[in-house]
């Protein structure tokens, strides 16, 4: 149980890093 509680919460930190990414790649193109 813990393992998928571990599993989610890093899926859902590595989703907001490429947001977060995409972001800043699309300020710098512009």
């Amino acid at each position: 149980m813990e393992m998928d509680k571990n599993i989610e919460e890093r899926e859902k930190f590595l989703e907001k890093m490429s947001r977060e990414n995409m972001k800043l790649g699309t300020e710098l193109v512009s």
